[in-house]
C-alpha cells in the first residue's frame, strides 16, 4: 500500500468529517456528476486511492454505508442500505425479489412475509322466514360470522336496517366483540309481521369502515 492509499484509508476513518459530509457530498457530485474525472482516473494507479474521496468521503465512517443506492458508487467495504416497507394487498405468504443492478456480479434477495388480516363469512347468505301471520312469531333461525382469516376482527357495532322492528334478534355470543381467527360469532333471528306483504331486514356487523350484513326476508299474511 503506497502512501497515497494509506492516506486515503486514514481519511476514510475520521468521523470529524461527518460535519461537512452533507455539503462536501453535494459539491463532489456536481463536480463529477458527468463523470469524466471518474473516467480519467479509472485504471490508473492514482484511481483507486482518489475513488474513496470523490465517491464516499462524505458518508460517516463508523456507519459505512450508502443511504442511496441508485446511482452510487461504492468503494471496497462500504455498503449500501435499502429501506423496504411491506403493504399487503392479500393475506397469507407473500414473497419477492430485490434485484441489483451494477457493474459487478450481483445477486438477487429473496423477500419474505405474511399478510395479516381478518376474513369474515356468513354461515347463511340470507335467511328466509316465508309466509306468517301478522303479529304471529315464527321459530328461530340462526347465522353465524365467521372468521377464516389469520387476525382477529374488532367489531364496534351491531345494528339492523330495513324492517327491523318485523325480526327479533338475539345475539347468542354478546361477550364477543373481538372475534379471533377460526371463531364465530352466532344470532338468533325470529320474524313476526307488523304489516302485511314482504318484509325485509338486515343484519349488520361494523368492524371499523367495514360492514358484514346479512338479509333476512318474510311475508306477512292475513
Amino acid at each position: 500500500m503506497n502512501i497515497l492509499q494509506q492516506a486515503a484509508r486514514r481519511l476514510e476513518r475520521l468521523g470529524a468529517l461527518d460535519k461537512v459530509a452533507k455539503p462536501l457530498a453535494g459539491a463532489v457530485g456536481r463536480a463529477v456528476r458527468p463523470r469524466v474525472v471518474r473516467n480519467l482516473l479509472s485504471g490508473t494507479d492514482l484511481g483507486h486511492p482518489l475513488h474513496p474521496m470523490l465517491t464516499d468521503l462524505p458518508r460517516p465512517a463508523a456507519r459505512g454505508h450508502n443511504q442511496h443506492c441508485t446511482g452510487a458508487v461504492l468503494a471496497p467495504g462500504v455498503s449500501c442500505n435499502v429501506d423496504l416497507r411491506f403493504r399487503p394487498t392479500t393475506m397469507g405468504p407473500r414473497a419477492a425479489t430485490l434485484d441489483v443492478t451494477a457493474n459487478v456480479a450481483a445477486y438477487g434477495v429473496t423477500l419474505h412475509a405474511v399478510g395479516l388480516g381478518p376474513n369474515v363469512i356468513w354461515t347463511q347468505a340470507s335467511l328466509d322466514f316465508g309466509d306468517t301471520k301478522v303479529g304471529v312469531q315464527t321459530p328461530a333461525q340462526t347465522v353465524g360470522l365467521i372468521n377464516q382469516g389469520n387476525a382477529p376482527l374488532t367489531i364496534t357495532l351491531v345494528d339492523t336496517s330495513g324492517d327491523g322492528a318485523d325480526f327479533t334478534l338475539i345475539d347468542m355470543t354478546p361477550g364477543i366483540v373481538t372475534l379471533p381467527p377460526n371463531a364465530e360469532k352466532v344470532f338468533q333471528v325470529r320474524f313476526k309481521a307488523t304489516a302485511s306483504g314482504n318484509r325485509q331486514a338486515s343484519l349488520r356487523v361494523h368492524a371499523g369502515f367495514q360492514i358484514y350484513a346479512v338479509t333476512f326476508t318474510g311475508v306477512g299474511g292475513t
